[in-house]
């Protein structure tokens, strides 16, 4: 993934960002379907994480970001061959 020099959040919406000088990252894992990324991020909802972007399609393609207990941002991204 691509990030503009601005950083990530174009990706993380209200989510504070590093600040400058450190190093970010978002971790993107691809589901199979759309379906798969609603349960993917659901379960991380339910596992006690924080939904950042609700699941849904964006002009890359349809996707759902959320943050681990630790903070790291997830994007789920479904398959797009699927």
């Amino acid at each position: 993934m691509l990030i503009p020099t601005e950083g990530f959040g174009w990706v993380v919406g209200n989510r504070d960002v590093a600040r400058s000088g450190h190093s970010e990252c978002v971790i993107s894992i691809t589901a199979g379907s759309e379906s798969g990324v609603d349960e993917l991020v659901k379960e991380a909802l339910e596992a006690g994480g924080e939904i950042v972007t609700e699941p849904g399609q964006k002009p890359w393609g349809y996707v759902g970001a959320f943050a681990d207990l630790d903070g790291h941002v997830w994007q789920v991204t479904a398959d797009w061959l699927s």
